[in-house]
């Protein structure tokens, strides 16, 4: 019916609204934006951006335990940030996340 109608012109609209909006913020970002000396230095502004994010991949022998000690992380906060439960097995070549 026009009840839903308008609802989807209302959804529309808004949407609109904040696409203009953000299209106004990149092009406002461009403009001050000085390019990257070097693909080195865009790869640098990246890793940043990311947070550093550090990964071990897992080799024979592994256990949570020892990566905890080696990266002085304790098990639980391991097993957090990569979603896996202390009694999981690791796979040879899994990326565990240690930070």
């Amino acid at each position: 019916g026009s009840r839903s109608g308008s609802a989807s012109i209302t959804a529309l609209t808004t949407s609109a609204t904040r696409l203009a909006l953000a299209k106004s913020s990149v092009l406002r970002a461009l403009a001050t934006a000085q390019p990257f000396a070097s693909m080195a230095a865009a790869k640098v502004a990246a890793q940043k951006s990311q947070g550093s994010r550090k990964y071990h991949v897992v080799r024979r022998g592994d256990t949570l335990y020892a990566l905890s000690r080696r990266y002085g992380v304790r098990v639980n906060d391991l097993c957090r940030i990569n979603g896996i439960s202390e009694r999981s097995t690791l796979s040879i070549g899994q990326r565990i996340r240690y930070n």
